[in-house]
């Protein structure tokens, strides 16, 4: 299929309507719900930017040869990977950066746990045989995905498996030749307007015995049986743009994720059961570098925007000439240039990793 454009993404939301709630009730159509519609919207227009600048925003896919978004690119050289940075500038600066979670941010994730396949692998060749795969699946889908890392926020002197209930955070209740049930909850989706859901592993893992049950890392659609996103209170509070331009326009929205008996297939999982393992992924596949990546991009678009607003308050009111302006103002360039510095020193001085 390749890269989408904004009504098929909408047209999928509807399509594949997810168990999604707030404020107590249930929401039949995220695409349309207040505090939900302006977001989706958002996100659509994102996916139409790609075909406004394809030559900056897509490349040919190594498969089928369509176009695809860039930011599935498993980069080669450095000039692959200025070219992920640019795409990246593109998309940020369409939001002023205020869309933290957009869909670049898991591409990145999983090309880099597709690029190194290998470290996952290591426990079983089908996890990273599964990795390639589903890289592949949502390249060529342009799917958009969610995520969520880290168990819920109970009694932190104890780990998962020591807390009153140990369903409380997910864990894996059975599993059978055909996969796994996961059963409790975990946190944080951004952007669970959204066609799948990347279940990270947790790094906060101690115990290879303990906490055995609680490692994983797999990928299911939104629309999963059993699968429920309980969302914080909206911040957009159906103000017109004028008066609320950033959360009548970027409402990413926040969820709970629970599993309520969710079956996840083994051809979707990535690592299991090995506590070291989940510890070392982000690093080891480097999906940390390059999530890190997508987000200095996403500052610097904020910290552009953030510029030209104090820039505009000071000449509206007139206080340019007092020196602790001058001192403010300056502090907002200079983390500005500096995270600049830091996103052209990454991409010009990057090396290949060992699975390259």
């Amino acid at each position: 299929m390749g890269a989408r454009r904004g009504e098929q993404v909408l047209h999928k939301l509807k399509e594949q309507p997810m168990e999604i709630w707030h404020r107590g009730k249930r929401v039949d159509d995220i695409t349309t719900a207040p505090g939900f519609a302006n977001g989706a919207a958002s996100l659509a227009e994102l996916y139409d930017v790609q075909w406004a600048e394809p030559d900056t925003m897509l490349f040919d896919s190594p498969t089928s040869g369509d176009k695809v978004g860039r930011s599935f690119m498993i980069p080669a050289t450095k000039e692959e990977l200025i070219s992920v940075g640019h795409m990246m500038q593109r998309w940020a600066g369409h939001t002023f950066g205020m869309m933290g979670r957009a869909p670049d941010y898991l591409n990145r994730a999983l090309s880099a746990y597709a690029g190194g396949a290998d470290f996952l692998a290591r426990q079983d060749p089908r996890f990273g045989q599964n990795a390639r795969r589903y890289h592949e699946h949502i390249r060529e889908h342009d799917l958009c995905l969610t995520h969520t890392l880290i168990h819920p926020q109970a009694n932190r002197g104890v780990g998962a498996a020591r807390q009153p209930d140990p369903f409380l955070a997910a864990r894996i209740k059975e599993e059978n030749d055909a996969g796994i049930i996961i059963k409790g909850a975990r946190m944080l989706a951004t952007l669970p307007i959204s066609d799948e859901i990347m279940v990270f592993p947790s790094t906060l893992l101690r115990s290879a015995e303990e906490d055995a049950p609680y490692a994983y890392a797999f990928s299911i659609p939104n629309s999963t049986p059993g699968l429920k996103f309980l969302c914080r209170e909206t911040v957009d509070y159906g103000r017109n743009k004028y008066d609320h331009p950033l959360g009548a326009r970027f409402e990413e929205m926040d969820a709970v994720v629970v599993f309520d008996d969710v079956f996840v297939p083994w051809e979707n999982i990535f690592l299991y059961r090995d506590v070291e393992a989940c510890n070392q992924a982000y690093a080891d596949t480097g999906a940390v570098i390059h999530m890190a990546h997508q987000v200095v991009c996403k500052n610097i678009a904020k910290t552009e925007f953030l510029l030209g607003l104090v820039s505009l308050m000071i000449d509206a009111i007139g206080i340019e000439k007092f020196q602790h302006i001058h001192e403010k103002t300056a502090e907002i360039w200079v983390n500005l240039q500096t995270m600049k510095a830091f996103r052209r020193v990454a991409e010009v001085d990057a090396e290949p990793n060992e699975y390259d």
